[in-house]
């Protein structure tokens, strides 16, 4: 009986299924005007960003690696610092600072 029901469910798995290989890099906090809590971590070797914010509200962009430089779309950047920090960066300088949560 077991063995019928592993097997209905494997069928029933699209064949093009593979569970992506997702390894977390690090999750950051800060505040600023609302609580952010960005995850940099990397699918199937790609970098991604996942922020959530207080009221609920998400966001998940794919990011370019170039030396220390996590770039995001619109052309701002992360850079994780020796002390831990997470930094976003945009042409202007350092728009926040935020402390490891894990």
């Amino acid at each position: 009986m077991k063995t019928a029901f592993a097997l209905t469910v494997l069928l029933a798995l699209p064949a093009t299924a593979v569970p992506a290989e997702t390894t977390e890099i690090g999750t950051w906090s800060v505040t600023y005007g609302i609580k952010i809590t960005t995850t940099l971590y990397r699918e199937d070797g790609q970098p991604y960003m996942r922020q959530r914010f207080d009221d609920g509200s998400r966001l998940v962009e794919r990011l370019t690696k170039r030396g220390d430089r996590y770039y995001l779309p619109g052309g701002e950047w992360f850079v994780i610092t020796k002390s831990g920090n997470l930094n976003l960066y945009d042409s202007d300088g350092l728009i926040w600072s935020a402390r490891p949560v894990r």
